[in-house]
């Protein structure tokens, strides 16, 4: 029995100094995801993505190989292949309220396709984790600026809320050709290389703020 503790006491030390000397080996994840620095670009549950029918579907159902919604170089609609799909864990997400009572629910350096007084391209909420997470250059996102959607009608941004609360997030990781979808009929980019889009596509004016009630 002596003998068989001290044995198991032996490989106990041997497990702990392996992964002190390789922290990586209690990660199950890649190395990526593992570097705690890394923040992947994501939407919370719920989030309804556009399939190349029209239909819509929560992203975490989302699979590979499905067909769903995207856009050109010229933003005009195509079908895309879902390719590969990411569920990371996240501390925190922002509430984006739009003018047609639509609510984003997102992480702070996810691209959204938006326009300002004097700019139209891929946003962020925080464009410098954009930068760092994906590559993208971006513009921030603020409360007056308006997003696209897939009707090529610019919405307006009410309402930003930080939301500081642990939670299980979705991405379409990578998508055929355009790396672009739609979450809640918003244009995103998916953090992959994209073809470059025009600065002007001229689509519809902004919509008109929507009346609250009383």
């Amino acid at each position: 029995m002596r003998k068989l503790t001290q044995i198991l006491i032996s490989i106990l030390a041997t497990i702990l100094i392996l992964i002190l000397i390789y922290p990586s080996l209690g990660c199950e994840c890649c190395s990526e995801c593992c570097d705690p620095e890394k923040e992947e670009s994501c939407f919370l549950p719920g989030t309804l993505i556009t399939l190349a029918d029209g239909s819509q579907i929560p992203i975490e159902y989302v699979e590979v190989g499905d067909t769903i919604l995207s856009v050109d170089e010229n933003l005009n609609l195509i079908p895309a292949k879902v390719l590969e799909v990411e569920s990371p864990m996240r501390d925190d997400y922002y509430i984006v309220t739009l003018a047609n009572n639509v609510q984003l629910k997102v992480t702070d350096e996810h691209p959204l396709y938006m326009k300002s007084a004097d700019y139209e391209g891929w946003g962020a909420i925080k464009p410098e984790k954009a930068i760092k997470d994906s590559g993208i250059k971006t513009n921030a996102i603020k409360v007056g600026d308006y997003l696209l959607n897939q009707d090529k009608e610019w919405i307006e941004v009410l309402s930003m809320e930080h939301i500081e609360k642990k939670t299980q997030t979705f991405n379409l990781k990578t998508i055929e050709k355009t790396n672009t979808f739609f979450a809640e009929g918003f244009l995103a980019h998916n953090k992959g290389e994209t073809p470059p889009y025009p600065q002007q596509p001229h689509p519809q004016q902004p919509a008109p703020r929507q009346p609250t009630s009383n």
